[in-house]
């Protein structure tokens, strides 16, 4: 019962994002206040299932939900519809994007894109601080911004710049986001050393950081005899 409030919070920020991102970026170019991206006219994104559909009066907005998705990597504008289709590509490899013909569309690849943070209000999302499987929700009464999660049910559950294994701790535990960060710990009856025990995603090299925890078995040596008692049972704490 407590958290509900809290939802409806939660709810209310994603619903009125547009209301938050007023068409600061005008002019004759769409890209105005955007570096680093590549705009397709009468194409659209293929070879990839777009993750994230939304409605969009325009590609200024569109470009701007792109960014708000950390993961989205890529978008296709359907004028007809107003459809704004994000999706998530391969940061580390050129051949990702593709397009094909789509008189409709507008096709734009994100992944090496950045903006101009004078151009545009977005209350700290401009730096896309929140992970990959969450929303940048810019608000304004506050100049902040929250981040929210897409659920477990969301495809985004795996990065798309750190796409190989992360370093393998034997007898250990992790918690991960699936995305960004992964917390080590050892698993009961063992002894946890080392000082680096969080690997994160760099997302220049594609690749997780190292970690310098180990796990070591616990020897408690012989039990103490007691006299008088039996060892009905033992575990560890």
């Amino acid at each position: 019962m407590k958290t509900e409030p809290r939802f409806r919070a939660v709810a209310v920020v994603f619903l009125v994002i547009p209301i938050f991102m007023p068409n600061v970026l005008s002019g004759n170019s769409d890209t105005l206040g955007w570096t680093g991206v590549t705009i397709n006219n009468g194409y659209r994104v293929t070879n990839a299932d777009a993750w994230v559909h939304l409605k969009t009066s325009n590609i200024r907005q569109c470009l701007r939900m792109c960014w708000l998705f950390r993961a989205c990597a890529a978008l296709t504008f359907l004028r007809a519809s107003q459809s704004c289709q994000l999706y998530r590509l391969s940061i580390t490899d050129a051949t990702a994007y593709s397009v094909e013909a789509d008189g409709d569309g507008v096709s734009v690849d994100m992944r090496q894109a950045s903006m101009d943070v004078q151009m545009k209000k977005l209350y700290g999302c401009d730096e896309r601080p929140c992970s990959e499987a969450e929303l940048c929700a810019p608000v304004r009464n506050i100049i902040s911004y929250v981040c929210i999660p897409l659920g477990e049910s969301s495809p985004v559950r795996k990065s798309t710049y750190c796409t190989r294994n992360p370093p393998n701790v034997p007898n250990s535990e992790t918690l991960r986001d699936q995305v960004e960060s992964i917390l080590y710990s050892c698993m009961k009856a063992y002894r946890q050393a080392g000082s680096t025990f969080v690997s994160t995603c760099d997302r220049s090299t594609g690749t997780w950081s190292n970690v310098d925890v180990t796990c070591s078995d616990v020897d408690c040596g012989i039990t103490p005899s007691v006299v008088g008692a039996v060892v009905i049972g033992m575990r560890m704490i």
